[in-house]
This record gives C-alpha cells, structure tokens and sequence, in this order.
C-alpha cells in the first residue's frame, strides 16, 4: 500500500528540500515480488513524471497497476539515468526513511532517487500529489483525505511512522 513516510531529520534538511516526508511503496515491486497495486502505480506514476519532465520522449507507461515487462524495464531504464546513484536492477525497495542507502549495496534507494527528481521536476505539486494531472485517478482515490473524526482516535492508538495526507 502506497503511502507517505516520514523522513529523518538529516535526509530531510540535506536532500529533500527541508521535506519531512516521502511517498514511498510499502512492499518490494520487481519481478518475484507481491506487487502491490498502489505501489506500482506510483512506481509507474513517478517514472511517467520523470519522463514527461525531462521529455524523454518515451511513451508513457499505462498505469494499470500490474508490474511487466515494460514496467521493468522503464526501472531498469531510470535506474540507468540515476548515473550510478542506484542499483540497476528493475526492482523498486521500500525505504524506511532513515538510510539513504541500502545496506548490501550502498546504492542509494530507487524510491528516493524518484522522490528527489519529482520534488525538484515537479516541485509544485510534491506537497499533494494528488494535484498533479499526471496522477492517475485510482492513486488519486487512494491516497483520499482521511475521516478527521477518526484520526485522533487512531493516531494516539498506533504511534507509527506513517503519515496521514490530511496532516499537511
């Protein structure tokens, strides 16, 4: 499930602009993974993104949700572009938000490289994502504004880092 994390103060203050938080996939996406739906449409979400702001001149990749052939290989593709900064492997990890890097492989994680380019290509709407016409209407749906009524109730019973969108 696709949502937003908190980010530590130093990867907060150094690299993501001051930003406190991240979207970020819950599971693994890549081949031999469950693949969640949300988080691989906002796989696919970032990468149309990137390549809609840099024209690329790909075409975009449908964001149905179901991770293939042409889902890795745009991976692959971006993970190329990071210029070494992440593995090339196809596979998008979840990150905590507190390393930068994953600990086998010291490579920084493809899900912040994708949050750092969308935050600086497409800063305007990083904040809500929900705003940028790009987003597809099912993540759009997802990532609903919570019932407030039920939200102090919930954040003093799970003290987690997830990060409800209504909270900025």
């Amino acid at each position: 499930m696709t949502t937003k994390l908190s980010l530590s103060e130093s990867l907060s203050r150094d690299i993501f602009r001051g930003k406190d938080f991240f979207w970020a996939n819950i599971k693994h996406v890549g081949y031999g993974y469950a693949n969640l739906a949300t988080d691989v449409r906002l796989i696919q979400f970032f990468l149309n993104a990137y390549n809609d702001s840099v024209g690329a001149g790909l075409d975009p990749l449908v964001t149905d949700g179901k991770f293939g052939g042409q889902t890795w290989a745009r991976i692959k593709w971006y993970q190329k572009m990071a210029a070494g900064f992440a593995v090339v492997d196809g596979a998008v990890s979840p990150a905590d938000g507190v390393r930068y890097c994953g600990p086998k492989t010291g490579k920084v994680y493809t899900i912040y490289q994708l949050n750092i380019d969308y935050l600086y290509l497409r800063g305007q709407y990083y904040d809500d994502i929900r705003r940028d016409p790009l987003l597809p209407v099912e993540l759009c749906n997802h990532f609903s504004v919570p019932d407030f009524s039920s939200m102090s109730s919930m954040s003093s019973q799970n003290n987690s880092k997830q990060i409800g969108l209504a909270s900025f």
